[in-house]
């Protein structure tokens, strides 16, 4: 069970749903044989509300708001180590830390020096069993559909945006982009991640911060921008002369071209697609229909209309 909680925390903590972290923790440390973590995790959540507050507020800059949050995910994600020890082990630390107290009253010279010993133990301890080497990292880009919506299957580009040491990788037939061999001192960074493709595909929430955890797979939402607007001309086809007057089209949605033939003409969210299917009206012309408009390019519409016979 603990070992399944530590991969919550970490996957939480992937996913920067910090607060997410320290509830699972909290509810946690009820459990008599991990409230030795209590204090711990109430000093992280404690700094994580302050973390709120001050950001809110303004009072820190970005710079200093990623290295507070970096510093309360590690020390979430010890905590997380710590709980995959077998409980009885942590018990036995337990006992360790109350005998040391005890040995305190009794002589605080004495009961300070085993006390550093102890903690010297549990900090090599600690780092042999976090120091597994380079890791590896997924990134799966996925659509406003959900994780199944797999918009770029074998198409684009994801990059790694570490400080310092940007990486590349393509995204495969599964949507997902895979990092490997990634230096274990970079564990808990916070990085960016972004999106290369020859159509403007973007991560909805380009600003946000991931934090890396080794093995870690992190969920980015994508989808086609520049879908929002068509614009341009329409004129007479014999005299070339601009039309006003045009009804342009998408769905529900309608425009009119001003005397110079010109039109813009905004997209609701709900009918923005790669093409559209525009129309062209207007009394004494043919309707003109443009199938596969690719709206994403924004190319301006150069639209000739050819006057109805009588």
């Amino acid at each position: 069970m603990s070992t399944e909680v530590s991969n919550k925390i970490r996957q939480c903590i992937a996913q920067n749903e910090t607060q997410s972290a320290i509830d699972i923790l909290l509810e946690l440390a009820k459990q008599p044989v991990y409230s030795a973590f209590r204090d711990v995790i109430t000093a992280q959540s404690a700094a994580f509300n302050n973390y709120q507050t001050e950001t809110i507020k303004g009072l820190v800059s970005p710079e200093e708001q990623s290295r507070m949050l970096a510093r309360i995910h590690d020390g979430l994600l010890r905590v997380a180590q710590q709980i995959e020890k077998d409980p009885t082990e942590i018990a036995k630390e337990a006992r360790l830390s109350a005998v040391s107290t005890l040995l305190q009253k009794r002589g605080w010279m004495f009961g300070l020096i085993l006390v550093a010993v102890l903690i010297a133990f549990l900090l090599v301890r600690n780092n042999l069993f976090t120091a597994s080497g380079p890791f590896d990292v997924k990134v799966l880009i996925h659509g406003k559909g959900g994780l199944d919506d797999l918009i770029l299957r074998n198409q684009g580009t994801v990059y790694l945006d570490i400080p310092g040491d940007r990486r590349e990788a393509p995204i495969d037939g599964r949507g997902l982009a895979s990092f490997e061999q990634i230096p274990t001192e970079y564990a808990g960074r916070q990085v960016r991640i972004m999106i290369q493709h020859p159509q403007p595909y973007k991560s909805i929430h380009p600003d946000s911060l991931f934090t890396l955890v080794p093995d870690a797979m992190y969920e980015v939402e994508a989808r086609l921008f520049l879908t929002d607007t068509i614009f341009g001309r329409i004129y007479d086809f014999n005299s070339e002369q601009p039309i006003d007057s045009v009804r342009v089209s998408v769905h529900q949605m309608e425009t009119f071209t001003n005397k110079y033939g010109e039109f813009k003409l905004g997209i609701p969210e709900i009918y923005q697609a790669k093409f559209q299917r525009v129309t062209f009206m207007r009394d004494g012309y043919s309707t003109e229909v443009l199938d596969s408009i690719p709206v994403h390019t924004q190319q301006e519409i150069v639209m000739p209309m050819h006057r109805r016979r009588k």
